[in-house]
């Protein structure tokens, strides 16, 4: 049932749009289609697209007045400026983040994850599974292929133990106007915010297909292809260490580790072909052994970004 916003919204659904005019209706559609029993607002932003998204939530707005909030860019902010933006302005107690070429498939997925925040105070956000659905004719299918645990951590997320889509995450609206600098970041994305949030309660898990993951070649991560992303993951761990006040050192360089060695046995021509990253790739492993070796001696390691760019600067 289709709620107006008479009082103060308990939930907040940010939705952030570049260039997805082909996608973005169907998105809206699965969110104002919600059956819920309390207040909430929707607040969109298009982020300087080239297309017709600007229009379309305008559209949208007018059908919707009371429901839907337009937040205009000047100029092109790109995802993590976009999506703090949105976060400083959500109103709602809790919020949940959708990319316009993204949608929800169940009605009721919205007030089932409020309903679950509202019962387990002590959680500071919650997931569920997301189907996969792939423009190129790969099958599709759902992101979690097995029988997960119900609770996690910052560690089972931090370590890959832990990973739910954007579009299945709800999280209480912890900062309000007090958001963390480096949300705004250029590698700040959606594995560093699940870290942040479960640093203030554990992430809750619920058992059922309620949201879309599209993944097509105009997709913010997906363009990117295979490779770019591993690569993406390797320059994102210091930097998350950094943001997070190196409480992770060690787990960092784990995961740091996992990426190298998943990057050299899927990307061997690759490697072989691009000397350039092929360095990099055995600076940081160095540095990965260096600090590991270092740290069973007892030493503590400040593993940054700078040590990263020059092992002179390792710290002791």
């Amino acid at each position: 049932m289709f709620k107006k916003i008479t009082c103060n919204p308990k939930l907040s659904v940010l939705v952030t749009a570049h260039g997805f005019e082909k996608y973005l209706k169907q998105c809206l559609d699965s969110i104002v289609s919600q059956k819920v029993n309390f207040c909430y607002e929707i607040l969109c932003c298009d982020d300087c697209s080239p297309d017709s998204s600007p229009l379309i939530l305008e559209d949208y707005q007018k059908r919707y007045p009371t429901l839907i909030k337009i937040i205009k860019n000047d100029r092109n902010l790109h995802y993590p400026k976009t999506n703090a933006k949105l976060i400083s302005q959500a109103a709602g107690d809790y919020f949940i983040h959708i990319d316009g070429d993204d949608y929800l498939t169940n009605e009721n997925k919205l007030q089932t994850q409020v309903d679950f925040l509202e019962k387990n105070k002590k959680f500071s956000g919650v997931g569920h599974n997301t189907m996969l659905v792939f423009e190129d004719g790969k099958k599709n299918e759902p992101m979690i292929n097995l029988k997960i645990d119900a609770t996690h951590t910052a560690l089972d997320i931090i370590s890959g133990k832990t990973y739910f889509h954007t579009s299945s995450m709800m999280y209480r609206n912890i900062f309000r106007k007090n958001i963390p600098d480096f949300f705004t970041h250029p590698y700040a994305g959606d594995w560093l915010f699940m870290i942040v949030y479960a640093e203030h309660g554990n992430i809750g898990y619920i058992d059922e297909l309620m949201s879309v993951y599209r993944i097509h070649k105009g997709g913010i991560w997906t363009s990117l292809g295979d490779l770019k992303q591993i690569e993406r993951n390797i320059d994102f761990c210091p930097y998350y260490n950094k943001f997070l006040g190196y409480r992770y050192n060690l787990n960092f360089l784990l995961r740091t580790k996992m990426f190298i060695e998943h990057l050299r046995k899927n990307f061997e021509t690759e490697l072989k072909n691009n000397k350039k990253l092929n360095r990099k790739i055995c600076r940081i492993s160095l540095t990965c052994r260096m600090v590991k070796k270092l740290s069973e001696y007892g030493f503590k390691i400040t593993w940054g970004t700078t040590l990263m760019k020059n092992q002179k600067h390792l710290k002791i």
